[in-house]
């Protein structure tokens, strides 16, 4: 029984060791992608960015081959700078302002009715009043 872990031990640290499989991959495109923000403070809207186009060549090539968590790594890495980058951040922002404005005219709009309410709800709280006396 003990041998049996053992051997786990072994493969697993073997393979932390780069003894896996090794990959290249040629050709990553990511072509007229888009990325959604959905919140629940937005109220259920979504905002919507493109996303700049990606084309990775070569992936592992250089090393004889790639673990394939490093080539997912070199490929998230490169989808995530994408993400981030400033036409994209700006396209969100411009959108966050956008519903954030039209955020604050509804809740400006629920305050009057609020005061609204609170004010017909004195009258009828002064007529009971008056009711009673």
């Amino acid at each position: 029984m003990a041998e049996s872990s053992d051997k786990g031990k072994e493969t697993a640290a073997g393979e932390k060791e780069g003894d896996g499989k090794k990959i290249v991959i040629n050709n990553v495109i990511i072509k007229d992608g888009k990325l959604n923000l959905a919140m629940a403070l937005l109220g259920g809207k979504a905002i919507s960015a493109p996303l700049p186009d990606l084309h990775l060549k070569d992936i592992g090539k250089k090393k004889g081959g790639a673990s394939p968590v490093e080539a997912f790594n070199e490929i998230f890495s490169a989808l995530y700078a994408k993400i981030t980058s400033p036409s994209v951040t700006g396209t969100l922002n411009k959108g966050l302002k956008a519903i954030g404005s039209s955020l604050q005219s509804v809740g400006k709009g629920a305050q009057k009715v609020g005061k609204s309410a609170k004010k017909g709800l004195e009258d009828v709280a002064g007529k009971v009043k008056g009711l009673f006396n």
